[in-house]
C-alpha cells in the first residue's frame, strides 16, 4: 500500500513539474491516469485479507513497472527537448523509482530485520529530498538574482529618463525633481535661492556654419563646465536646445552675481578644437532669486517663496535683457519685476537669441 501510494505521488510530481510543451498532452494524461489507477487499486489492496490478492498484486506490479517506464520516457523526452528540469528530476527520481520498482518485484523485507523495504524507501527519499532542496535553493537564488537585475535595470531606466542623453546633465524632469527639496528648504527656512538660465549666444550660426555635430560638441563642452559646479547647493540641467539651467541655494546679491559671472567667463574660456579652434563661444545668463529672510510673520513662518514658474519667468526675462544688451553677460531680474512684466521683452528679443 505504501509503495503504491509513493509511486503515484512520485509520478504525479515528476510529470506535472515538467514544462508545458515539453511533453505530448496524450502521454502526460496517460501517465497521470495510470498513476491514479495504481493508487486507486493499490491502496485498498493493502487492506484486503481474502480474495484474489495474488492475481491483483501481479497485475498491479505490471502497472507499476509500466508506470516507471512511462515516467522514464517522459523524462527522457523532455530532456531531449531541452528541458532543464528534466535533467534535475531524472537525477532526483531515478533512485526512488528504481527502489520502488525493486520493492514491487523482490522481497526486500527479509533484510535489516524485516525493515528492508522501509529503509530503502527512506534512503531513496533522502536522496530525492537533498537533490530537490539543492535545486530549489539554486532556483530561489536565480530568482533573487533576476529580481535584483530587474530592479537595477528599472532604476537605471528611471535615472536615464531624467538625464539628457547628449550632455549627461539632468533634463527638465530630472531638474524639477532635484530642486524640489531645495525649494522646500528655502521656503521653510527662509533661505536664499536663485535660478540661473543660460543660453548659448548665436548657437544657430554655429550649427548652420559648421554642422550639428560641431554644435553638439559645443553643448557638451559647456555642460562639462556647468557640471563642475554641481554640488549639494547647486543643481545643473540642460532644459533643451542650447538652454541650460542652474539652481543655487545659500547665495544672493553680489556673491550670486559674481558666481554667475565666473561661470560665464569659464564658458568663454573653453578652448575648442577642430574648426572652432581659436574661436570663442559665449553664453548669456539671466538670474532671478530671493535673499535670505530675517523677519518672520506673526505665525512664526517666513513669507512664502515664489514658485519655480515665477523664478523661471523672471530669469527668462533677465536672459532676454542680457541678449538685447549685447550678449555674453549676466542680467538679474529687477526687484520690481513681477510675473508678466517681461512678456513684451520676450516678444521683442526672441529674434536676438
Amino acid at each position: 500500500m505504501l509503495s503504491c501510494f509513493a509511486v503515484a505521488l512520485a509520478t504525479l510530481s515528476a510529470v506535472t513539474a515538467l514544462e508545458e510543451g515539453k511533453l505530448p498532452r496524450g502521454l502526460r494524461r496517460a501517465v497521470l491516469l495510470l498513476a491514479g489507477l495504481i493508487a486507486l487499486v493499490g491502496i485498498p489492496l493493502g487492506l484486503l485479507r481474502t480474495g484474489p490478492i495474488a492475481t491483483i498484486s501481479n497485475l498491479l506490479g505490471v502497472a507499476v513497472l509500466l508506470d516507471l517506464l512511462l515516467v522514464a520516457l517522459c523524462l527522457a523526452l523532455a530532456w531531449r527537448r531541452g528541458s532543464r528540469k528534466a535533467r534535475l528530476y531524472t537525477a532526483a527520481w531515478a533512485l526512488p523509482m528504481a527502489t520502488l520498482g525493486l520493492i514491487e518485484f523482490a522481497d526486500i523485507d527479509v533484510w535489516f530485520y524485516g525493515a528492508g523495504s522501509q529503509i530503502l524507501v527512506l534512503c531513496a527519499a533522502a536522496w530525492q529530498t537533498i537533490l530537490l532542496a539543492v535545486a530549489i535553493s539554486r532556483a530561489s537564488g536565480q530568482v533573487r538574482i533576476e529580481r535584483d537585475l530587474a530592479l537595477r535595470s528599472e532604476a537605471q531606466a528611471q535615472a536615464q529618463a531624467r538625464l539628457d542623453p547628449l550632455t549627461g546633465l539632468r533634463n527638465r524632469r530630472g531638474f524639477m525633481e532635484a530642486i524640489a527639496p531645495m525649494l522646500e528648504a528655502a521656503d521653510r527656512e527662509g533661505a536664499s535661492f536663485a535660478l540661473l538660465l543660460f543660453d548659448v549666444d548665436r548657437f544657430k550660426l554655429v550649427n548652420d556654419t559648421y554642422g550639428h555635430d560641431i554644435g553638439d560638441d559645443v553643448l557638451v563642452a559647456i555642460a562639462q563646465v556647468l557640471a563642475a559646479r554641481e554640488g549639494p547647493y547647486c543643481r545643473v540641467a540642460r532644459l533643451g536646445g542650447e538652454e541650460f539651467a542652474m539652481a543655487v541655494a545659500g547665495m544672493s546679491g553680489f556673491a550670486l552675481r559674481r558666481f554667475a559671472d565666473s561661470v560665464r567667463r569659464a564658458v568663454e574660456g573653453i578652448e575648442h578644437t577642430g574648426v572652432l579652434a581659436g574661436s570663442k563661444v559665449t553664453v548669456s545668463i539671466g538670474l532671478a532669486g530671493v535673499s535670505e529672510q530675517k523677519d518672520r510673520t506673526l505665525e512664526g513662518t517666513f513669507a512664502p517663496l515664489p514658485t519655480f514658474r515665477d523664478f523661471y519667468h523672471d530669469a527668462d526675462a533677465a536672459l532676454y535683457r542680457a541678449k538685447r544688451e549685447g550678449r555674453n553677460r549676466v542680467a538679474a531680474a529687477m526687484d520690481g519685476d513681477s510675473p508678466g512684466d517681461g512678456d513684451g521683452e520676450e516678444a521683442e528679443a526672441s529674434a536676438v537669441r
